[in-house]
């Protein structure tokens, strides 16, 4: 099962009935089977050929969809203005779990490990059970993620938050890295923009910071 598309303003998740051959990326590398966060991989590169087919099932949620899609185990996870994310069955269409959400309902998670973790523009980041949608782990980080989804490496995932209420004591905007599996903040550097998500490579993580670009290496704490 692969996920064709999403249609935001009817508020539909489509399923198409065929998985496609693996193809190539940009680079020759081949393309997973299982997309655990924006565009597949931390490095945001994702390209493919071929054309889409029919879909054979839809889901309707009680909002918009504007967040990206992850998938794994022919799960699919995504959330929805209606302040709710869903496990949805690729191959069926039907519900496995949802849990209610606060924020923006924009950003897409990280999948790690069987947990799902995400930041969602209510000064926490947290991280659900991939089988069930039961909170694993709850962090406060004093900000907020409006469009910036999550990027992952092994087991840390890097999270771009704008601070809220806004400070004078604090940068407005931060770029973090947390545990996947406790939820431990491990660094947090006063860089990057919430509306942009950090992408991994080279051993950085590069984000944009007042409309240049940054490339961060924790303090502590290396990118995998």
């Amino acid at each position: 099962m692969h996920p064709l598309r999403l249609l935001s303003a009817a508020a539909v998740l489509l399923g198409a009935s065929v998985l496609p051959q693996p193809v190539l990326a940009a680079g020759g590398r081949p393309v997973p089977t299982a997309w655990t966060q924006l565009q597949a991989s931390a490095d945001h590169n994702a390209v493919f050929s071929g054309s889409p087919t029919a879909h054979t099932w839809t889901f309707p949620t009680g909002g918009l969809i504007v967040s990206g899609l992850s998938l794994v185990g022919h799960v699919l996870y995504v959330e929805s203005l209606d302040h709710d994310l869903y496990a949805v069955d690729g191959a069926t269409g039907s519900l496995r779990w949802m849990h209610p959400t606060e924020g923006e309902d924009m950003p897409a998670p990280a999948l790690v490990d069987g947990r799902l973790v995400f930041a969602n523009g209510n000064d926490v980041v947290q991280a659900l059970s991939l089988r069930s949608g039961a909170t694993r782990w709850r962090v406060p980080i004093r900000g907020v993620a409006t469009m910036a989804s999550a990027a992952a490496k092994g087991t840390t995932v890097f999270m771009v938050a704008g601070q809220s209420p806004v400070s004078t004591l604090v940068p407005p905007v931060v770029t973090f890295a947390v545990d996947a599996l406790t939820g431990r903040i491990l660094w947090q550097a006063p860089y990057g923009d919430a509306d942009c998500s950090p992408t991994l490579g080279d051993g950085l993580v590069f984000v944009e910071s007042s409309e240049t670009l940054k490339g961060v290496k924790g303090p502590d704490t290396a990118v995998p």
